[in-house]
């Protein structure tokens, strides 16, 4: 028989889950339905060669790169084993174009700044609060000791936009070969970011989501539970959408709490009627 304790911890997460659950998907239901478009995105790619031992080099540089601008796991970025598969992935794609939704800290932005910096790519990344303002110092709130602007000089270039994700999406003529969502994580938003970015990419494009929970369960005992991205897909996949959303799972060097899992997942498409 499990210890009170232990008991009362499962039922105030279980409680936790409901909760989440009913409020987000109260929040889907009243949005209004996104028209099922056709997609351009890959519709494969091999996750085994993309995150093999090939960019361990790179990732030392890129990891030192990450330390010298005080981005640590506790920093409120993504934590390092997935830098650590943001990198591999970018340095797989080798894509010359690049949006990121959420900047934040600039943790994912330096990571991909410095991974892709010898072969010149264009890096976008928006944020709905301005990071870099001087006169607030965000990063300070974190314990970064300089701004995401600051963290990424000499690197590849990297273009800082104060937008809200649907309006940028909606209004920019950009098309992009790796798209990585890190913003609002609510479903209402993610429902209509998702076709937006989309719609973004290059043919044979790729998207990366962050903080994809599959079937809306736990992947580590403690920290947030986010819902919103998979009652999202599971709604846009249920309406027709020729997508298929493929979590990482377990990644070949630890992310967090002892664990070796990761809520990163890649959004690849499908021909309808597979």
């Amino acid at each position: 028989m499990l210890p009170t304790g232990v008991i009362q911890v499962v039922r105030y997460l279980r409680a936790q889950r409901l909760a989440a659950l009913a409020s987000e998907s109260w929040a889907l239901s009243r949005v209004r339905r996104v028209e099922v478009q056709d997609v351009r995105a890959r519709r494969d790619l091999d996750l085994a060669k993309a995150l093999s031992p090939a960019h361990d080099v790179l990732w030392g540089r890129v990891s030192a790169r990450i330390e010298e601008a005080g981005l640590r796991h506790n920093s409120g970025g993504i934590n390092p084993g997935d830098r650590r598969a943001l990198s591999a992935l970018a340095a797989h794609l080798q894509p010359e174009t690049v949006l990121e939704i959420g900047t934040h800290v600039g943790s994912s932005t330096v990571t991909l700044a410095a991974t892709l910096d010898d072969i010149g790519s264009n890096i976008t990344t928006v944020d709905i609060t301005d990071v870099n303002d001087i006169s607030v110092e965000p990063w300070k709130r974190y314990g970064v000791p300089c701004s995401p602007a600051e963290a990424v000089r000499g690197l590849a270039p990297v273009q800082f936009v104060v937008n809200s994700s649907l309006s940028y999406l909606a209004a920019t003529a950009e098309r992009y070969d790796l798209i990585f969502l890190d913003g609002d994580h609510s479903a209402a938003t993610v429902y209509h970011e998702l076709p937006l970015a989309l719609s973004r990419l290059k043919p044979e494009g790729v998207m990366l989501i962050h903080d994809y929970f599959p079937h809306a369960r736990r992947l580590w005992d403690r920290g947030e539970l986010i819902v919103g991205p998979f009652l999202a897909v599971r709604r846009l996949a249920r309406e027709g959408w020729p997508i298929d959303v493929v979590p990482l799972g377990e990644l070949p060097w630890p992310t967090k709490l002892g664990r070796k899992v990761t809520s990163l997942a890649v959004v690849l498409g499908h021909s309808r009627g597979t």
